[in-house]
């Protein structure tokens, strides 16, 4: 039989919080469910005779446990499937009914009021066991675990994350061997350097030498073209001049001959 669909208000929870509750509360979840009306059934049968007041307020609390635990199976995504998570919505508005119901017996305080709800939730147990039987809703394996897919698309994101991570390892090996290389670099540099500047200060020091040399070359130079120019004219030699014989001396030697 197909059952009308209805639906219940969605109500935001933080991601954490229904995380926390499927990991840790997901098939204890199912077990309190399954466990507690049948609690409750045994005490409302109990206190049918006895009427203890404080055996109904603890019945009271007990069914309040049970919707909240009801309803968190639904928030949390227990269920899969559009029929178990109909069903599952009934089940929230039969938890929250049997709450009411018992409000308002209690506060008219007869007999007639406690057995009409215990066949009522005689009638919640029944349906409940018989989704137990029957391989139903609460025998639904709890979605505490991810779907093949999802499984899938997990262990495909955790081998690109270590993809990622040793990406970033080799990276930042090779950062640190550039960084090595770049700071040997830097010290060849900076000696380099410091040889220049050496060889700066030696070359200026030599070019002033080599300065002081050439002028002092020069110097002597100038001397000795000066002393040369003294030595020239002092040993110059005599100019020879021809000798100038008297005409008339020689006329008379010729004459005598």
């Amino acid at each position: 039989m197909t059952l009308p669909a209805i639906s219940i208000p969605e109500i935001p929870i933080p991601s954490n919080i229904t995380d926390f509750l499927s990991s840790y509360l997901g098939d204890y979840l199912i077990h309190f469910i399954i466990v507690i009306p049948v609690i409750v059934l045994f005490l409302e049968i109990y206190n049918l005779a006895t009427k203890h007041r404080s055996i109904s307020l603890f019945s009271l609390l007990m069914l309040l446990v049970l919707s909240l635990f009801i309803v968190s199976f639904y928030l949390v995504g227990s269920v899969s499937g559009d029929e178990h998570k109909l069903l599952t919505i009934y089940f929230v508005y039969v938890s929250l009914g049997l709450l009411v119901f018992k409000l308002f017996f209690m506060a008219l305080r007869k007999t007639v009021g406690r057995v009409i709800f215990i066949l009522m939730l005689g009638g919640f147990v029944a349906l409940t066991l018989l989704e137990v039987g029957t391989g139903g809703l609460f025998t639904q394996k709890v979605d505490t675990t991810v779907t093949d897919e999802s499984s899938t698309k997990l262990k495909e994101l955790q081998s690109k994350y270590d993809t990622l991570e040793e990406a970033k390892k080799a990276d930042t090996k090779v950062s640190d061997e550039a960084t090595a290389k770049v700071k040997e670099l830097q010290s060849k540099y900076d000696t380099l350097e410091e040889a220049k500047k050496a060889d700066a200060k030696v070359s200026d020091e030599v070019t002033a030498k080599l300065k002081e040399l050439q002028s002092k070359y020069d110097a002597l130079v100038g001397e000795a073209k000066k002393d040369r120019g003294v030595t020239t004219s002092v040993v110059e030699k005599p100019v020879i001049t021809k000798p100038i014989i008297d005409e008339s001396v020689v006329e008379e030697s010729n004459a005598s001959l």
